[in-house]
């Protein structure tokens, strides 16, 4: 008798995308991995989802929130369902990405062999252009605040497959140990979409947990599909009022009082000059979802707005 294989749930969460959400399920259903469970948890969509997902996968579990929970919100409801049903770990994985059938076996293989070794990442690949990288993982400016992808655009040639310890993960594929979960707990639903997987992972860093890319493992990700694509209004706003909410939660008061004077004075003015010089559709639209962003931010609103 073999050595026990550790149990993983699938954690997919679905908010008016079935179509997406069925290629990635289908993918899942492709894995060689010997011991999973798929999880999809539906943010109470409103094109149908729930009644196609249940026709389509009869046999997978499907968890309806009642409500937008957001990422955050919505992939605790998985991840507590995971864990009460003896997960050892929980892949969350965004519904607008294709999985290599490798994929989990190669992230498992090197969870295993460091307890210390509590989230990983595969290498993301762009959907549209398959031989082209998303990124490996990203890097935080801490006097500005700004993430920096790591990989973005750059061509899949050999240059990205060794093992890397990494600053940050990106959210859309994220492996997690039931022992991190345990030590630093949910993710934090103030932040509803964007930076949260960030400030879970600045958490469990401190935690003493390291963050790995696993270049074996690989998933292709059409970014952003759930929220309108790159820059849309609905993801400047987010992001804007969550960086400094990032930053508040994470860095010491000094540091964070660098930050803002530049967020104010630097990040915002360059966000609205490209939204009004080079991103000119729906101007207006994202304008204010920046303003807005910034307003709430210092009104104390979060969650979803």
């Amino acid at each position: 008798m073999g050595p026990t294989v550790p149990h993983i749930y699938i954690i997919i969460l679905n908010w008016n995308g079935w179509k997406d959400t069925i290629e990635c399920v289908e993918s899942c259903l492709n894995l060689a991995y010997a011991n999973s469970s798929i999880l999809i948890v539906d943010n109470a969509s409103s094109d149908g989802s729930e009644v196609i997902l249940r026709e389509r996968f009869p046999d997978i579990d499907i968890i309806q929130t009642g409500k937008n929970l957001g990422y955050a919100g919505g992939n605790n409801v998985g991840i507590r369902y995971a864990l009460e049903n003896g997960a050892a770990y929980v892949w969350l994985l965004n519904n607008d990405t294709v999985v290599h059938p490798a994929a989990l076996d190669e992230m498992v293989r090197v969870a295993e062999l460091d307890t210390k070794t509590g989230m990983l990442g595969p290498k993301i690949l762009l959907h549209s252009r398959p031989e082209y990288l998303n990124c490996i993982g990203s890097t935080i400016n801490l006097i500005t605040g700004q993430p920096s992808l790591i990989g973005l655009g750059e061509k899949d040639d050999g240059r990205f497959d060794e093992i890397k310890e990494m600053d940050t993960l990106s959210g859309c594929s994220l492996l997690v140990s039931k022992d991190v979960v345990d030590a630093v707990g949910l993710l934090d639903e103030k932040f509803f979409l964007f930076y949260e997987e960030t400030d879970w992972i600045l958490r469990a860093k401190r935690a003493g947990y390291r963050m790995l890319y696993v270049p074996g493992a690989r998933i292709w990700h059409k970014v952003s599909a759930s929220v309108g694509g790159h820059q849309s209004p609905m993801m400047l706003y987010y992001m804007t009022r969550n960086n400094p909410l990032l930053m508040r939660q994470n860095v010491g008061v000094l540091t964070f009082l660098r930050f803002i004077a530049i967020y104010l004075c630097l990040v915002i003015p360059k966000k609205i000059i490209n939204v009004l010089v080079f991103n000119k559709d729906k101007r207006y639209q994202k304008v204010t979802a920046i303003l807005n962003g910034l307003r709430h931010y210092f009104s104390g609103r979060f969650g979803k707005l």
